[in-house]
Parts: structure tokens; C-alpha cells; sequence
């Protein structure tokens, strides 16, 4: 489906693209109100958990977890792929198909819309995990880039392979 999407126009794959699993899944289909950040502190991770606990830094490779409980969860400290509006979905797809729950778990996303926000248009994403008690809501800037983290509670499930791209310019930091 994303190779047929990536022949559309940009602004329509954008939209018919949007709902997606980071296994490559149906998208979750509810609508619960979306829950406020996680708690600063991450939660402990099973001990039977291939991955280390949500905020730390990760081995072979994997993106460090942000210490800032704003990083993603408020517009003022948005998730900064770059990219544009021509390459930034596909790079906000990419960073979020490389997280996961704090145990783990697939992430599952779907993007509510996008907004104006200083000089940028922010897009706000729903997720959701097996055992999350309310949706999460994340927003992504796809006109600015700064290093890519995890945000408090979740973490990545592989690296991010995403580099400052050729246009965009530099956002505030994390």
C-alpha cells in the first residue's frame, strides 16, 4: 500500500497514508481521547524485554530517549523530522514506525490532522500500545530538523535512520 501511496501526490498520500502500525498492521480503529504525556519517570522494563527501559540510551545504535516529559507531547517541542512538505511525511512515518511501548511493544499511529504553529505547520499524531491506558498524542514538525530522540515513555525498536535533510532549517533544541 505505502508504494502505491508514494505515487499519489504528495499532499493526497499524505492523507490516504497517514494510518499505519509500526509492524505494518490495520490501524487501531477507536477514538479514545488522547492521554496527557506519560510520567517523567519511565517506567522499568520487564526483565524478559529484548529492549533497555524507555529514556535510555540504547545499544547498537538505537536513538537515546529524551530526559525533557515535553519532547513530542507539546507544540512548543515538537518532533522535528525536516523534510518539508515533500519529503517530511515519509520521514515522520519512518520515526514513528521506529518506536515502541516502554516493554516493547509495536506502536500503533494514526495522524489526526495538522495546524499552523510559528513558522511551521505541525501534524499531530495518535499512538497507541498494548496495555497504554489512553491514547498518546505526539507532534511532528516536518520543517525543522534536530537530533532524533524517543520521547519520555516510549523508545526505539531499531535505529533511526533519519539525517538532517538538504532544505528545512534547524529547530529550537530538545
Amino acid at each position: 500500500m505505502i508504494r502505491a501511496c508514494a505515487r499519489l501526490l504528495p499532499l493526497l498520500a499524505f492523507a490516504a497514508c497517514a494510518t499505519t502500525t509500526a509492524g505494518g498492521g490495520a490501524p487501531d480503529a477507536t477514538k479514545a481521547p488522547a492521554a496527557a504525556p506519560p510520567p517523567a519517570a519511565a517506567p522499568a522494563a520487564r526483565s524478559d524485554s529484548p529492549l533497555p527501559p524507555a529514556g535510555a540510551l540504547t545499544s547498537a545504535g538505537m536513538c537515546p530517549g529524551s530526559t525533557d516529559p515535553t519532547y513530542g507531547y507539546t507544540k512548543e517541542n515538537a518532533i522535528a523530522v525536516g523534510g518539508d512538505w515533500l519529503a517530511g511525511p515519509a520521514r515522520a512515518r519512518e520515526y514513528l514506525q521506529g518506536l515502541a511501548g516502554p516493554d516493547g511493544q509495536r506502536i500503533a499511529f494514526h495522524r489526526n490532522g495538522s495546524s499552523p504553529f510559528g513558522d511551521a505547520i505541525l501534524d499531530e499524531y495518535q499512538l497507541s500500545y498494548d496495555g497504554a491506558p489512553k491514547p498518546i498524542l505526539l507532534y511532528v514538525d516536518e520543517y525543522h530538523y534536530r537530533e532524533l530522540v524517543a520521547p519520555v515513555g516510549l523508545r526505539c525498536q531499531r535505529p533511526i535512520r533519519l539525517t538532517r535533510p538538504e532544505k528545512g532549517t534547524s529547530g529550537l533544541g530538545n
